[in-house]
């Protein structure tokens, strides 16, 4: 729901879905205070809500009860008070409450212990040293106003800034494709020069809970070509950008198990998992979407009257109810037919 024009309150009944896994509401007109009984959910992993106006709200303590949490984003949304205990969250791993009008101080005790990402907060005890893995940004809170304690905490820094990139980039001394198909060379085939022809994926991450790609590129291979049931050489992650949410965008490339071509029976099946968000990556990676999936080569040969996403059950289903229901108007008419000559005989007679 986020990038809308959304207003009045997060509604509190969203704690009574037993499934839900992500509330997605940034860059919306949402205001009142934040619903405690969000902690009441049994599944609820990802809060982001950054860019909204919760103006003289604060963090409900309730939310430290939130123990199945990975994602808490509360970015530039006027929130005031203090930061609740979290170190019952224990697999938090990203917390961001930049630009907002936090007070206190940040207590090393109330963190859960494998957080990641701290984007937040107000003042710094002289203690706090934050281990090498962990990024504090804490620009536009209190804090920065004592430039002498957190001058290296409170440079601004945007999405923008986040490093994108491209695939690994591999010199192959190899002759030319045909130019038949839409063939290329797989950069990570342990086949030299092998041209295929791969399917192009637009792929984006709604809400990582990450804030540099690099450190978890090689994770994310493993685990969608895991859920894809296709070796980790057939994806090639063509190029990935940043965009504002904070999202990451990405182009991938499918190619064959060392063939030139995929068989009709695979396009459809990739097709489909990937349209039908039938793949559940880490909860690291959050929620994603297809953005667009390329035919190519396949294009002229794919069933284009299957429409995206619908299995072969439902088609099986359409059709079985279109015949049934052709021959129930078809039992309908007979009978109607029948009934008038019947009686245009009994008047004859």
């Amino acid at each position: 729901m986020n990038n809308n024009s959304l207003s009045g309150q997060i509604p509190s009944e969203l704690s009574r879905l037993p499934e839900l896994l992500h509330l997605l509401v940034d860059a919306n007109n949402l205001s009142g205070p934040l619903p405690p009984k969000l902690a009441e959910t049994r599944s609820l992993k990802i809060i982001q809500a950054d860019n909204n106006n919760f103006s003289g709200s604060s963090i409900p303590d309730a939310y430290n009860n939130i123990r199945t949490l990975l994602k808490l984003s509360l970015r530039n949304c006027s929130l005031q008070g203090f930061i609740p205990d979290l170190s019952g969250v224990p697999e938090l791993g990203y917390l961001d409450l930049s630009w907002n009008q936090l007070t206190g101080s940040i207590a090393v005790d109330r963190l859960a212990s494998n957080i990641t990402t701290i984007n937040s907060l107000d003042t710094i005890p002289a203690a706090f040293e934050p281990p090498k893995a962990v990024i504090i940004l804490i620009s536009g809170n209190p804090v920065c106003d004592n430039p002498a304690r957190a001058a290296g905490l409170c440079q601004p820094k945007f999405v923008s800034e986040a490093p994108s990139g491209q695939g690994t980039q591999v010199s192959i001394d190899c002759a030319s494709c045909p130019m038949d198909k839409n063939y290329e060379y797989n950069p990570l085939s342990p086949i030299p020069c092998i041209c295929a022809a791969p399917l192009g994926v637009g792929f984006r991450l709604k809400s990582p809970g990450i804030s540099d790609f690099r450190s978890y590129k090689k994770a994310f291979e493993m685990d969608s070509t895991y859920v894809l049931n296709l070796s980790i050489y057939q994806l090639y992650i063509e190029r990935y950008t940043w965009e504002a949410g904070p999202r990451l965008n990405m182009h991938l490339k499918l190619f064959p198990n060392n063939t030139n071509l995929f068989t009709m029976l695979e396009v459809v099946r990739l097709r489909q998992l990937l349209a039908g968000w039938e793949i559940t990556l880490l909860d690291i990676f959050g929620p994603y979407e297809l953005l667009n999936f390329t035919l190519g080569s396949y294009a002229d040969e794919f069933p284009e009257a299957v429409p995206l996403g619908l299995k072969k059950g439902t088609l099986a289903g359409i059709l079985a109810g279109t015949i049934i229901g052709a021959i129930a108007v078809s039992v309908v008419a007979t009978f109607f037919i029948m009934r008038r000559r019947s009686k245009r005989r009994i008047v004859s007679r």
